[in-house]
């Protein structure tokens, strides 16, 4: 994962959650914005939890104005990655990744 922007939930329990703004700039595990001199730019919206799902929705800026973020541009596609995992911590996630290109 190199010069990836990552955002990563991790569901504590049926109520609980942590949302951070990552990334990683070598082949490693992503690290928290913080850590560069960054900001966590992900702002909560909701929770729910279904039969069948955990469902958490959050927004971020286009353009948050911190160096660790992808700046996305309207109308330009971008590359969008789905990965998921038991863990709550970010582990290599194998054939857990649906990948398609996004644009807004």
């Amino acid at each position: 994962m190199k010069k990836v922007d990552m955002h990563f939930a991790s569901f504590i329990s049926d109520t609980s959650y942590d949302l951070i703004d990552t990334c990683s700039l070598n082949e490693s595990l992503p690290d928290n914005d913080i850590f560069f001199g960054g900001q966590n730019d992900l702002k909560f919206v909701s929770y729910t939890k279904t039969a069948t799902a955990l469902v958490l929705v959050y927004n971020r800026a286009l353009d948050t104005g911190d160096k660790w973020d992808y700046k996305v541009t309207l109308g330009q596609p971008f590359l969008l990655n789905f990965v998921w995992g038991r863990e709550n911590y970010p582990v290599y996630h194998h054939d857990r990744i649906y990948e398609t290109s996004a644009t807004v």
